[in-house]
């Protein structure tokens, strides 16, 4: 069903909020469904994938066969797409809640702005950022060097040339449907196999990323792993080289991200995910 509420501004807000669930969070998902219905976005649907033993008014319910696959995320976010009947999609997981008031105006910038993917400032439980506006430059190998820890991630929110460096975090991210189900997240991956690094890498050369400022989100359990914000100093060279790499013949693009370490130096450079 359909959620029909007030609206909060003029334009009608058609929404789908899609969350997925495990069938063990029943009280984190209760929360994150009420932040959404406490908002009273006019024409919003919320549309959750997996199991639940609450019966929620005017919540869509696709129950999962957890059996199948084990922590199938992927599968469950394409539902999402298949299933969804706005073309605006608010993706998460069971413990996220809307956190403050979804501005009217940057409500409009969703529904009518030109992009692909989306994303909003998302917060952990302890209101410091989690993954948000995200850099992820290590599939390209002249930079690898300069980002020894996955930490070193967090970009200001202002920055807007590096999006052929970016990635969307699979915990939450904003999508347009139609770009969902032509670009499919790879469904023979789980959580925990770096399913949205992959659908990131698969597809940033071409995606139009937005960051919507006004829009939060927070965490309802606090996650363990601490990322950073990208130190100034490197911002700039940073810029530059998603300047020269956008400029790249495709031959050229495909060098610069071949695999060309080998196992000795990556063990005196790891990638450190503690």
């Amino acid at each position: 069903m359909i959620v029909k509420s007030p609206c909060i501004c003029k334009n009608r807000a058609v929404i789908t909020f899609g969350i997925i669930t495990n069938g063990k969070q029943d009280t984190l998902l209760a929360k994150c469904i009420k932040s959404i219905q406490v908002q009273k976005i006019e024409e919003s649907e919320i549309l959750v994938v997996g199991n639940t033993a609450i019966s929620f008014e005017n919540v869509q319910v696709l129950p999962f066969d957890e059996d199948i696959v084990s922590s199938w995320i992927t599968r469950k976010k394409n539902l999402i797409a298949e299933f969804a009947k706005n073309e605006t999609i608010v993706l998460m997981h069971d413990y996220f809640e809307l956190s403050g008031i979804w501005s009217p105006n940057e409500l409009v910038d969703l529904l009518e702005g030109q992009w692909d993917v989306g994303m909003c400032k998302v917060k952990n439980a302890d209101g410091s950022r989690y993954t948000d506006w995200c850099l992820w430059p290590y599939d390209h190998w002249p930079l690898r060097l300069f980002f020894l820890s996955l930490h070193d991630c967090l970009l200001p929110y202002t920055e807007k040339l590096l999006q052929n460096l970016m990635y969307a975090s699979g915990s939450f991210f904003i999508v347009k449907r139609d770009f969902l189900r032509k670009n499919p997240l790879d469904e023979s991956k789980s959580w925990g196999e770096g399913e949205d690094v992959e659908w990131s890498i698969r597809l940033r050369d071409k995606w139009k990323y937005e960051f919507f400022e006004s829009l939060e989100v927070r965490s309802q359990k606090q996650k363990k792993l601490v990322f950073t914000e990208v130190h100034s100093i490197k911002l700039p060279l940073l810029r530059i080289y998603a300047f020269i790499y956008r400029a790249l013949p495709l031959a050229i693009k495909r060098i610069a991200k071949t695999e060309i370490f080998p196992e000795r130096i990556k063990k005196i450079f790891p990638l450190n995910f503690s």
